[in-house]
């Protein structure tokens, strides 16, 4: 083998070898992302409150108005309000042993 094939063989090596590390930080990175699907990351030179300002919370969540077709698709607006849900539940109860 001479002093090239050396070299190239070498580079290869460290190349597969920094492919791997990223392949397991990636890994981690993503079982993180399953463990905490819903945390953000926030960045070090702002704060999360100015970051996040945009963002409506509750004061008082027991106490708190909310519209229930606030931000709702329409199907999903639908479905939110029965007139009678004793009445739409032994409907829907009975066409399921129908069909």
């Amino acid at each position: 083998m001479g002093k090239d094939e050396k070299e190239l063989l070498e580079r290869s090596m460290a190349d597969l070898q920094s492919e791997r590390d990223e392949l397991l930080k990636h890994r981690a990175a993503s079982e993180l992302d399953l463990e905490f699907p819903d945390e953000i990351d926030t960045p070090l030179e702002t704060p999360a409150r100015e970051r996040f300002a945009r963002y409506r919370g509750l004061k008082n969540f027991r106490n708190a108005t909310w519209d229930p077709y606030e931000s709702l698709p329409l199907d999903m607006g639908k479905v939110f309000s029965f007139s009678n849900f004793a009445l739409t539940k032994k409907r829907a109860i009975g066409s399921a042993k129908n069909n």
